[in-house]
């Protein structure tokens, strides 16, 4: 397994956080990290917590200095995000 580090994002809410985690690891491990980054905003189950992948329609990962990025990083949502989520 190879460790990687996900650049993370709460719709509607301001600010990014990194979470760390083993490629090989199923998403639920994934969701307790994630959760246990933000106990006090993430307040449902584990089981409830909705991931999204950050990609474009046609498969490319969305750029950290695209004004989607920048706007979600803001708290914001853009078309595009909406789309996504």
């Amino acid at each position: 397994m190879v460790e990687i580090s996900l650049e993370c994002a709460i719709v509607g809410q301001a600010g990014t956080f990194d979470v760390t985690t083993d490629d090989g690891k199923k998403v639920s491990v994934l969701k307790d990290a994630i959760k246990g980054k933000n106990p006090a905003t993430i307040t449902c189950d584990v089981k409830d917590l909705q991931l999204f992948l950050a990609k474009t329609a046609d498969g490319a990962w969305l750029s950290s200095p695209s004004e989607d990025v920048k706007k979600l990083k803001k708290g914001e949502k853009t078309a595009l995000i909406k789309a996504l989520t």
